[in-house]
């Protein structure tokens, strides 16, 4: 979603919000909520949905939601008073009531546009293809691609793909963190395109993939977290599990992977940092340098 309402453009895809042209700085959990509401300017968000939404499994109170609305509300340029872009619904939620217009692909002009004979494309041609890759989002970005099993030839595997599911939500629940949709991270991993090419076309940093084997009532999950630019692999892990119960072994699973998988993004992430030119730091690469360098003198 790339769309502009009064002074503002959101770029769902950059995680990003602009105001008058400059970028404005926006908590993950306030524009999850802006994108929320901006996604329905037809009718009324209620707060349960707006907090099981962005805050889902867990206990939040109102005053909470009414701090994201109000920081929402200045990100935008807009008041619990005026209520020019989001309207408080009382008794209810909130609405998105400013006018919204998608924002057109920038063409370049013929003076502009690189002289290289035109691609031609066929009836065939992935739509995929003729997209230009998205932008990497400044938080840490990643896709799961799945888990391949291992000695099941073509049958389906039904826990492998219960297991993807539930790590990818787990991991969207997240805050600092951008998730790619399941779906499109699975139509790529079974074209089984490189790595690096995988990141460039869903725009994320990390990509996370792995195998299940079964054995009698054994079952072994192997996962690695590898950096989509160099196709290194930054973390990998095995599992060993008895399939007594297949929901208990999944629920086990997913949250080790989680538990193992953050101090590893976050390491990779200082790493990546600490290597960039200053004035390619943004607040997100600030706050990771400055992460680095408070570990080095107190270690």
């Amino acid at each position: 979603m790339h769309v502009r309402f009064a002074d503002c453009e959101v770029d769902s895809a950059a995680v990003e919000l602009r105001r008058q042209g400059a970028v404005v700085p926006v908590e993950p959990l306030v524009f999850k909520t802006l994108l929320l509401l901006l996604t329905h300017p037809h009718r009324a968000v209620s707060k349960d949905e707006l907090l099981a939404e962005v805050w889902p499994g867990k206990v939040v109170t109102e005053a909470t939601l009414s701090n994201a609305i109000k920081l929402a509300r200045k990100a935008v340029g807009d008041c619990g008073e005026r209520q020019a872009i989001i309207r408080t619904v009382r008794g209810h939620g909130f609405r998105f009531v400013a006018t919204i217009e998608p924002v057109a692909p920038r063409i370049e002009s013929p003076s502009r546009i690189d002289p290289t004979p035109l691609r031609v494309v066929s009836r065939l041609t992935p739509l995929a293809d003729l997209q230009d890759p998205p932008a990497l989002p400044s938080m840490p970005s990643i896709a799961l691609l799945g888990f391949e099993s291992l000695g099941m030839g073509a049958a389906p595997d039904v826990f492998v793909e219960g297991l993807a599911v539930d790590l990818n939500a787990r991991l969207s629940r997240l805050q600092g963190l951008f998730v790619v949709a399941r779906e499109s991270a699975r139509r790529l991993a079974a074209a089984r395109l490189p790595l690096t090419e995988i990141g460039q076309r869903l725009g994320v940093r990390y990509l996370l993939h792995g195998s299940s084997q079964r054995q009698d009532r054994r079952l072994r999950v192997t996962v690695n977290l590898a950096e989509a630019a160099t196709q290194r692999v930054i973390w990998t892990e095995r599992f060993d599990r008895a399939l007594d119960d297949i929901f208990q072994v999944q629920d086990d699973v997913v949250e080790s992977v989680v538990a193992a998988l953050l101090p590893e993004i976050e390491r990779a992430e200082m790493d990546r940092v600490r290597v960039l030119p200053t004035e390619h730091l943004d607040a997100w690469a600030c706050f990771h340098r400055a992460m680095w360098h408070s570990y080095r003198f107190t270690a």
